[in-house]
Order: structure tokens, then C-alpha cells, then sequence
């Protein structure tokens, strides 16, 4: 009986040091693939004319630049970015002109989605959504 508590003992401590490499594995896998946007510029592009460029300064610093229309003066703004998961965040703020603006970008699936309020007398609210990709 003494040795079949042992031997019990024994597979579980092994079977409990394969299951902790198991995940700290697939934590490293994880964090190799992390996305650098700080620091980085990005290219979106929602359609109907709205293509920009997006530079991250920081967590709460980005430069947007129209690529198309006429005007093409960047504009840089306090954000919030909030990680939802890895490489895919939550990106918020106000502009001057009053415009509220919410990303939700997945670098590493290359996509963006914008929601977009204008304080006009219509309550305009764009739902828009395209590609993002890394600008070297």
C-alpha cells in the first residue's frame, strides 16, 4: 500500500511539472509574437475616403494624418489605449472639434474598426471597419 502512495505521489508531481512547461510555453509563444505600436506608424483604411496614417507616440500620444481629400494636416491627440488582449486594443479620444472617435484595432490580425460621433444636428455616427498595416 506504502508504494502505491509513492508511486501515486510521483505521477502527479509529474504530471503537475509537465502541465506548468505546457503553459509557460504558450505564454512565451505569446509574448514573441507582442506587436510594437509604440513608436511605430500604421496605415488604415476605412473606405469612403477615410484613409489615415496613424503614429503611436505613446500610450496616451498619437498623430493621425488624412492620406486622402484635401485636407492632409496631421492632427495629434490624447488617447486612451486599453489592451483587450495581446496585440489587439481599445483606442479612444475627443477632438477639438468636438468628434468622438473609438478604435479597436488588432495589429495582429491587420484589421481596425472605428466608431465615429460628429456633435452635428443629425447625431452622424460612423460605423466603419478596414485594413490595418504596419508603415516601414
Amino acid at each position: 500500500m506504502r508504494s502505491l502512495t509513492i508511486i501515486l505521489l510521483v505521477l502527479i508531481t509529474v504530471a503537475c511539472n509537465t502541465k506548468n512547461k505546457s503553459n509557460t510555453k504558450k505564454v512565451e509563444k505569446m509574448e514573441a509574437k507582442k506587436i510594437q505600436v509604440i513608436g511605430n506608424k500604421f496605415k488604415v483604411n476605412f473606405g469612403e475616403g477615410f484613409v489615415f496614417e496613424l503614429n503611436f507616440h505613446s500610450e496616451t500620444k498619437m498623430t493621425w494624418t488624412p492620406l486622402q481629400g484635401d485636407d492632409k494636416q496631421p492632427h495629434t491627440e490624447d488617447i486612451t489605449m486599453v489592451e483587450i488582449r495581446p496585440n489587439v486594443y481599445m483606442i479612444y479620444w475627443k477632438e477639438e472639434s468636438g468628434n468622438r472617435i473609438v478604435h479597436v484595432e488588432d495589429f495582429e490580425n491587420e484589421i481596425a474598426h472605428t466608431n465615429i460621433a460628429i456633435p452635428d444636428e443629425e447625431g452622424t455616427f460612423y460605423h466603419l471597419n478596414g485594413p490595418l498595416t504596419l508603415i516601414k
